[in-house]
């Protein structure tokens, strides 16, 4: 395994607390919309207006490339990537300037019109840039696009697995048909604990009782609060991928939460306040969302 940075400082990060807490007021409804970043003076090459999803795939993209091996790949010449659940292209367009040709392949039509389009507006080829509608649950879909493809030396994915209703047959999919010998699988997702699971528990309940039409409505998430490091582990193993890195802390993103979404528990940790109903109903609670990013490489000889 080559030496890199963000091994040894992952590391380091096992044992921190999973997320913090600090008041911030605001008049707002309670509802997902309302989420927004603050500010994050660690992070000078995100704007600060910057949403905390869009940050999210921004550092999700540097998490990958900062991981050496996979780097390393995509230095090669012809190097190619497959964006998974690629939406309308954010993780993709962060990782352009390091792979020479990168594939998305998303379920939602509209969304692969508009990551194609985008990538047309800016003057992009198709063997540079481009998009397939795909359904990886469906065997023929699977088929006739993974032909169109080829095989790739990536497969990365940001902020989608908590989406999928089995991720370990997704894996398993994708390492099956997608993925060249020797290649990397590379999933980034929040990362699941107590915390962000009553946190989203609650934004869920709040949601239905305000009938949110949102379309990252958490009615379509079938993990509420991310996806867990052991999940990720298991489907990485099933897929059959060897050399798996799971790092649970990679990086955060600060969220402004309304004040009634986060638990009694986690108010009455907070220093000078002994109860949420110190809080106004319409504040705002800036929260660390913890972040995971799980790596694994497909053997060359398969077992």
């Amino acid at each position: 395994m080559a030496n890199n940075a963000l091994f040894e400082q992952e590391k380091k990060n096992r044992g921190k607390a999973p997320a913090s807490y600090v008041s911030s007021s605001s008049n707002s409804s309670s509802t997902e919309s309302d989420f927004s970043s603050s500010d994050d003076e660690n992070a000078p090459t995100v704007r600060r207006t910057l949403p905390p999803s869009a940050k999210a795939r921004y550092l999700a993209a540097k998490g990958i490339i900062d991981f050496a091996p996979i780097a390393d790949v995509l230095a090669t010449s012809s190097s190619k990537l497959l964006d998974f659940a690629c939406g309308d292209g954010a993780l993709s367009r962060h990782l352009a300037p390091n792979v020479d040709q990168i594939i998305g392949i998303d379920i939602d039509k509209a969304a692969v019109a508009n990551y194609n389009l985008r990538a047309k507006n800016q003057g992009l080829e198709q063997n540079e840039l481009f998009a397939f509608t795909c359904d990886i649950s469906k065997e023929d879909e699977v088929k006739s696009v993974s032909e169109l493809t080829g095989l790739v030396d990536v497969i990365a994915s940001a902020l989608s697995f908590h989406h999928l209703a089995d991720i370990s047959a997704a894996c398993k999919t994708l390492a099956a048909n997608f993925l060249k010998p020797g290649g990397w699988i590379a999933v980034v997702d929040l990362l699941k604990n107590s915390d962000t699971q009553d946190i989203f528990s609650a934004m869920k309940s709040v949601n239905k009782a305000h009938d949110s039409t949102d379309s990252h409505s958490h009615d379509h998430v079938h993990h509420t609060g991310g996806v867990s490091a052991l999940d990720l582990k298991l489907a990485f193993d099933n897929a059959g991928l060897a050399s798996v890195f799971i790092f649970e802390y990679a990086f955060e993103v600060s969220v402004l939460v309304p004040a009634i979404l986060i638990p009694d528990r986690l108010h009455q940790a907070r220093e000078g306040s002994s109860t949420v109903d110190a809080f106004d109903r319409n504040s705002k609670v800036e929260v660390q969302m913890p972040f995971v990013l799980a790596v694994g490489r497909k053997p060359i000889l398969q077992r």
